[in-house]
């Protein structure tokens, strides 16, 4: 089940704020992409192609830093 906390601007606006807006929208929108036990693939070529295929200013490069910096938020 997915963490209650997932829902907090708090946490977004964490991501946002150290790793750009980008950040955000990918992290709020791989939320549909998520498995039942609230699981995606971690390749930021996948999450592209899942995420925003076709929306140019969200790059691989920035998928790569969000991931990073979410993680290290934790």
């Amino acid at each position: 089940m997915l963490n209650a906390a997932i829902s907090r601007d708090i946490e977004v606006a964490r991501l946002a704020n150290e790793a750009g807006p980008e950040a955000a929208l990918i992290y709020t929108w791989l939320i549909a992409h998520l498995d039942c036990e609230g699981r995606v693939d971690g390749d930021p070529v996948v999450i592209k192609g899942l995420v925003a295929p076709r929306v140019n200013c969200i790059t691989i490069e920035a998928i790569e830093n969000a991931l990073l910096v979410a993680d290290r938020l934790g």
